[in-house]
């Protein structure tokens, strides 16, 4: 397989509209595709909508590591971290998969060279209650974890109009989940204030974005923005694997990285654990710091990520069906 062939598989961005998923009526035809233990997970939440939600992202899973890797379904291994982050024990091209829900769709992001995290923001109006509660009470709640420059932007140029006042707070707040998913430390990373982001030439509603952590420009990490329907918000953030968190040090293992020693708990900067799709460790022969997939291992040249880096363009979403995503997952096989 060609290098450019490897990269297109591993490079997916799908999104779910769970409300049709669940018109068509075949949660009980899809349940039984999941592991046993899998699919008493997804029956121990109560409404409907959120078992949908726990069901399609298992399978979204499964289908990307399938399509990735050519894997048959039954071999793939799906295991978490433990920050309860999904990854594969499937053998290379290494892949680097997040999903998240919220509100209407289930989304999956993967890219075969960096770190990637997803999340998609629903607008208040679509959360228990959220159509009532005032925009500025909504906004307050917030407070602690918004940068100042990102309050400046929000009671700045927005100001004035509630629509863009909040479509502006998920663009930023999806954007502050898709990086802590990212890097792995999730929730360990605390304030969320210490990433603050700003858009290109000042343009609230640019499809990318740029990252200062911790006061100071952080170069090296890309920012998708997507538009999805009735008014939802979708971030993907994309970085370095060295910057990988990983208190329990398989997934960096795998990227040939050794466990960082800066967090509270023997991560880098956090204390849990990154997703992603990797091999496991004894099947590792590429080192992501010289160059992923320098060595052809039959799968052809991957570039290192330095290379790769600069390049970084938007990857639109596609809206998948999940009937399709099983069929081609046979087909890959």
């Amino acid at each position: 397989m060609e290098g450019a062939e490897v990269l297109e598989r591993c490079r997916l961005r799908w999104v779910v509209d769970m409300e049709e998923e669940m018109a068509r009526g075949r949660f009980r035809d899809l349940l039984p595709l999941l592991p046993e233990p899998d699919q008493k997970t997804v029956l121990t939440f109560l409404q409907p909508a959120d078992q949908h939600r726990a069901l399609l992202s298992r399978l979204l899973q499964r289908c990307a590591v399938a399509t990735a890797l050519g894997a048959d379904w039954a071999s793939i291994a799906i295991a978490t971290t433990r920050g309860r982050k999904p990854f594969t024990t499937n053998t290379k091209p290494p892949e680097a998969p997040c999903w998240n829900y919220n509100g209407r769709f289930v989304i999956l992001a993967a890219d075969p060279l960096r770190l990637v995290g997803a999340d998609v923001a629903a607008p208040r109006s679509s959360r228990p209650g959220g159509a009532g509660r005032p925009l500025a009470q909504h906004l307050a709640a917030f407070r602690g974890q918004m940068a100042e420059s990102e309050w400046a932007l929000l009671h700045g140029p927005l100001a004035g109009d509630e629509g863009a006042q909040e479509a502006g707070f998920q663009r930023l707040w999806s954007l502050k989940e898709s990086f802590i998913k990212a890097r792995g430390d999730g929730l360990g990373f605390q304030p969320l204030s210490r990433a603050a982001f700003s858009f290109p030439a000042a343009d609230p509603w640019a499809r990318t974005a740029l990252l200062r952590l911790d006061g100071s420009p952080h170069p090296g990490w890309s920012f998708e923005l997507h538009a999805l329907p009735s008014s939802h918000c979708a971030a993907v953030a994309l970085g370095p694997p060295a910057e990988a968190v990983d208190a329990w040090g398989l997934f960096r293992a795998s990227l040939g990285l050794g466990v960082g020693l800066d967090g509270p708990d023997g991560g880098v900067n956090g204390s849990s654990t990154p997703n992603g799709l990797h091999a496991q460790p004894e099947h590792c022969t590429h080192d992501w710091r010289n160059g992923c997939g320098s060595q052809d291992s039959g799968h052809g040249r991957v570039p290192p990520f330095e290379e790769v880096a600069p390049l970084v363009e938007v990857t639109p979403f596609e809206e998948v069906e999940v009937g399709d995503l099983l069929r081609r997952a046979r087909a890959h096989r």
